[in-house]
């Protein structure tokens, strides 16, 4: 059996072992408001998609919602990229960034959600909601990738007498986006979460 298989019906398994898991669960708590069954989802979920009355509202309200989680993730990736590039070149934007991400990091989502929803139309919340929770993350990962450079590949460029820009173009920056794409994959995660 090929690996590619072997991993399919591994992950495979693992859903159908949580559905039933979950249906268990919900037949014996028999509480349907805190745990519905699967049949309870699917028909709720089937008659909002698919109902005369509700069927473009929902599709509509799934599709906003979309967008505006991929705009935040997509605005936090931008700024944590950007910023960390920045604060390698200009060290002291470390002193300024760290206090922030360190705030951003620790206080709780709902708390920003709060504020942001007395101080602005709600419409922006989630965009703005993705992008603080996704800032923090990408900028630590980029920043940490940028601050510890491959030790040979830097001995190597100090042979072939690479120009910092040269240095930074083929060494630095490649090794920053390969370090950062799994930190912008678990930052979607969080970004659909919180938005």
């Amino acid at each position: 059996m090929s690996s590619k298989l072997k991993k399919i019906l591994g992950y495979t398994f693992g859903i159908v072992f949580w559905l039933i898991a979950w249906e268990i669960i919900a037949l014996i708590l028999d509480v349907r408001f805190i745990v519905p069954t699967l049949g309870d989802v699917g028909a709720a979920l089937l008659s909002k998609a698919f109902s005369i009355n509700s069927a473009a509202s929902f599709w509509l309200a799934v599709i906003f919602s979309l967008v505006r989680v991929i705009l935040g993730l997509m605005c936090g990736v931008i700024l944590g990229t950007s910023l960390a590039v920045l604060a390698h070149f200009a060290p002291w934007l470390e002193w300024f960034l760290k206090p922030i991400v360190t705030v951003l990091r620790c206080t709780p989502v709902a708390s920003f959600i709060m504020i942001l929803w007395l101080l602005i139309s709600g419409v922006y919340v989630p965009s703005i909601i993705s992008c603080i929770i996704v800032f923090p993350v990408i900028w630590d990962t980029a920043y940490a990738s940028l601050k510890e450079p491959d030790k040979e590949l830097s001995e190597v460029a100090d042979v072939f007498g690479f120009t910092a820009k040269k240095r930074f173009a083929l060494l630095t920056f490649p090794k920053m986006v390969k370090t950062v794409i799994p930190a912008i994959i678990t930052s979607a995660g969080l970004a659909w979460k919180s938005g």
